[in-house]
């Protein structure tokens, strides 16, 4: 009978698994031990250019960021890009995923220069991998969006929120909470275009504020 304890890769999913739950909870230095427990596990038992070693690193690299060190958690996101870039190619919507984590570092660190094309580059892929009308796509939408509203570009940005909440309200319903959040957004968007008629329009059609 295997020790469940033992540091295998079952073990170490199951950190991954419990982890997130800790995070939840508020203990952010519990799950990082989780987190760094399941990295070393992967790496040892897997090598360390597997994906599951580059899932580990993003897991890591998120709670770390979710600390505030944004210092550490960057160049974790940026290993975990390298080995989905070597391992799935530079086309998959997991390399989409690890694009956009590092991007929001970058614009958590104040670098939107440095992360406007890697956001740019994530919305490609999942528009040519999942699809336009995918809720994935629409979350790219949203962090592009939000991107170029920061460094004040509102006429980029609104027809990506606007495309952001399309295709939420189409796939996931207009009283979906993602909707919702997407309809706040376009709405603050457009208030700070001065089209203030125009946004408390949409506020009440999808029942925000």
């Amino acid at each position: 009978m295997q020790d469940p304890d033992a540091d295998t890769p079952e073990t170490a999913l199951r950190l991954n698994d419990q982890a997130p739950t800790l995070q939840a909870q508020g203990d952010l230095a519990a799950a990082r031990t989780f987190f760094e427990k399941a990295l070393r596990i992967y790496e040892t038992a897997l090598g360390s250019d597997h994906p599951d070693v580059a899932t580990a690193l993003a897991n890591l690299a998120g709670i770390i960021q979710a600390q505030g060190d944004l210092a550490a958690a960057r160049p974790l996101f940026e290993r975990a890009l390298s080995l989905y870039e070597a391992t799935l190619g530079p086309d998959h919507p997991w390399t989409a995923t690890s694009l956009n984590n590092l991007a929001s570092v970058l614009q958590d660190q104040g670098d939107l220069g440095g992360a406007r094309p890697l956001y740019e580059r994530a919305l490609a892929i999942r528009e040519k991998a999942l699809g336009p009308d995918d809720p994935a796509t629409a979350t790219c939408c949203s962090n592009l969006a939000h991107l170029l509203q920061e460094q004040g570009d509102l006429t980029g940005a609104l027809p990506l929120y606007a495309r952001c909440l399309i295709i939420r309200d189409a796939a996931l319903g207009t009283d979906n909470a993602w909707t919702k959040v997407s309809a706040q957004a376009m709405a603050a968007a457009l208030d700070a275009f001065g089209r203030s008629d125009d946004a408390e329009a949409l506020r009440q059609h999808f029942g925000v504020r």
